[in-house]
């Protein structure tokens, strides 16, 4: 034990490194983790990391599916609940906010939660599998068979009970973890991080009283009692097992190395989780970096931007009085609604108007671009300064605010399952242009990457045609974005950020599909050719017009029916890239195999949104780049 205890930092880095790699490479990852291992240790305690690894990849679950009928609420938020019964898990899809613990009856269409790949922002399919849920239900009805019961339960009853919605949502918020999609979204009121802001204000209080231990014990109820209340969150165990472990004589780093490791076997979510990644960043820098203020706010910077695509400098560096803040806004928010005090109803509007005030620092845009490679060098040039910490902060603002870290022109076909979105993107975020919406059920995506690039506002909006799954966002984006053109009527050609689009459906009836806009448009050396919904019939007259109509990239028209992408379309434009943007096959039926046959028969290469997630085509000079987020790549020459 006592030539193990030196190595547990070291351990619970590389047991995380594993965890992040090994549900897409599973053989590298523990081949590399185990090298690793063996060339630090230089001993045999490599052999306890091994078993560990093994025992990180024993199933903990059951993956088969569950044909439970009745279950527990083990967690409900705005749009689904999460329900436990005989060891299985089932995620419920409902917009009523079922009691917690409460026990329920239900019945409806059971299905697998697919995996979906995606450029920014975290897979839900995978957070769903490491707590155990594989599978989601469109319940045909939902019913309380037994009322939950419980000191949260209540809380979130007597929150529901709030007349004005601004208020209701925002006890909701704070007390619960039960958001919207207008609520606040900072990590401050989500992640447990409320709760541990409320714990550390106690605590502070307490150190004016008590000395160390004496508060520690009583701080451990707090963190227990909390733990029970909140059904085990993370960040309170982490708390609490630093607190408790702060009692004994053992070096930082080796007790850090106990809580990371017990935290990642306990909580399989944890490599993902905020509630992990930012209080361990911030113990990391403060343990092995002098310039503390700084690296912490460089590396609280850096966990936002991955776990959010967006930075709040203002976040970061008043962190702790925010913490207080938060804290403060939570006791006065239970005591309104446990005690219907209506004389704190101003303070807490005065603190939910400072959140806004704060929110509105936001920098969004994803440092995952292009730019990465130009902003890495840079940063290098600086790392042996003087200050060096402070200067990379800067940096990294100016990056962000500037949109630096994607300075290339690029086309991205947004995964929104079924329906489309296009996204059309001028260099140095020049001129933004959005091609369809998406369904209502796909907005999140849309806006993760809208957000991700950078992006406050567009150019242009382009609607096809009015069908659900393609412009089914457009009035939200338009409110977020407020896009300087709309177009969704046939128009002459236009010019838009430097590119020139030409709608070259002649087809105007009553049929959606058939008189969608067909957008052609030049980009880089290639003719993209974007068909909407549009049918065999708006083909053929296309063709009427445009006999000798090329097209470098396709999108497939109707995701892939077979009422479109006719034989002598696909001859005559010739593509050298087919796309197609398609929900479940299950479902939809899309594409049809008449279709992909077709596309066999003349050798034209295809991809899939379902199954490769969202892709880009990046232009870097006379090179046009196409990238998966399913990790694949091409070049596709000018």
């Amino acid at each position: 034990m006592k030539r193990i205890m030196p190595h547990l930092f070291l351990f619970s880095c590389i047991v995380f490194l594993h965890a992040l790699l090994m549900d897409r490479f599973p053989l590298t990852a523990f081949v590399l983790c185990t090298a690793f291992a063996i060339y630090r240790c230089r001993d045999k305690t490599w052999i306890v990391l091994v078993i560990l690894l093994l025992v990180q990849r024993i199933p903990v679950y059951k993956e088969d599916m569950p044909a439970i009928t009745t279950g527990r609420v083990i967690d409900t938020k705005e749009s689904y609940a999460i329900v436990e019964e005989d060891g299985y898990k089932l995620l419920i899809y409902t917009d009523a906010l079922l009691p917690y613990h409460a026990k329920v009856h239900f019945d409806g269409t059971r299905e697998v939660i697919q995996s979906s790949h995606s450029f920014y922002g975290g897979s839900f399919s995978s957070w769903c599998a490491r707590q155990g849920i594989f599978y989601s239900l469109d319940p045909d009805y939902v019913s309380v068979e037994e009322e939950g019961s419980g000191i949260r339960n209540y809380l979130k009853e007597s929150c529901e009970q709030i007349e004005d919605a601004t208020r209701r949502t925002f006890a909701l918020r704070l007390l619960c973890g039960i958001g919207s999609r207008d609520a606040l979204d900072s990590f401050l009121f989500v992640h447990g991080f409320s709760l541990s802001a409320v714990l550390a204000l106690i605590e502070t209080i307490l150190r004016y009283f008590l000395d160390r231990k004496p508060r520690t014990i009583i701080m451990t109820g707090f963190y227990i009692l909390g733990l029970i209340v909140y059904d085990f969150p993370l960040v309170i165990f982490t708390t609490m097992a630093f607190r408790l472990l702060s009692l004994t004589s053992l070096p930082s780093d080796q007790r850090m190395g106990i809580v990371f490791l017990l935290t990642l076997f306990l909580f399989p979510e944890a490599p993902w989780s905020a509630s992990f990644l930012i209080p361990a960043a911030y113990r990391i820098t403060a343990r092995f970096f002098q310039a503390r203020k700084s690296c912490t706010a460089l590396t609280s910077m850096v966990v936002q931007n991955i776990l959010f695509s967006s930075i709040n400098p203002i976040m970061t560096f008043f962190y702790m009085p925010l913490r207080t803040v938060t804290g403060i806004a939570w006791c006065c928010t239970l005591l309104s609604v446990v005690f219907d005090m209506p004389v704190l109803f101003s303070l807490i509007s005065l603190m939910d108007t400072l959140f806004s005030f704060v929110d509105k620092f936001e920098f969004h845009s994803s440092f995952l671009g292009a730019g990465l490679l130009f902003f890495l060098p840079f940063c290098m040039c600086f790392i042996h300064k003087k200050n060096a910490s402070v200067i990379l902060c800067a940096i990294l603002l100016v990056f962000q605010y500037t949109g630096l870290f994607h300075p290339f022109a690029e086309v991205t076909f947004i995964n929104v399952g079924q329906g489309d979105s296009i996204l059309i993107r001028a260099p140095f975020n020049t001129g933004n242009i959005l091609i369809d919406t998406g369904k209502p059920s796909a907005y999140s995506k849309v806006e993760t990457m809208l957000d991700a690039k950078g992006i406050r506002r567009l150019d242009a909006l382009i609607i096809t045609h009015a069908d659900d799954d393609h412009s089914g966002n457009r009035d939200a984006l338009i409110d977020k974005y407020d896009p300087s053109l709309v177009i969704e009527e046939h128009h002459e050609p236009v010019e838009i950020a430097g590119f020139m689009f030409y709608d070259i459906n002649p087809v105007k009836n009553e049929d959606e599909n058939s008189s969608s806009l067909c957008e052609y448009v030049r980009i880089n050396g290639l003719d993209y050719l974007f068909t909407g919904d549009i049918d065999e019939t708006a083909e053929t007259e296309i063709l009427s017009c445009y006999g000798n109509l090329k097209a470098d990239i396709l999108k497939l028209a109707h995701h892939g029916s077979k009422t479109s992408s006719s034989e002598d379309f696909l001859d005559t434009t010739k593509p050298d890239l087919a796309i197609i943007s398609a929900g479940s096959y299950d479902y939809y039926r899309h594409p049809s195999p008449d279709v992909i046959q077709r596309l066999l028969k003349r050798h034209i290469p295809y991809f899939l949104t379902r199954e490769e997630g969202d892709m880009t085509i990046l232009c870097v000079s006379r090179w046009n780049l196409f990238i998966t987020s399913s990790a694949k790549a091409a070049l596709i020459p000018a």
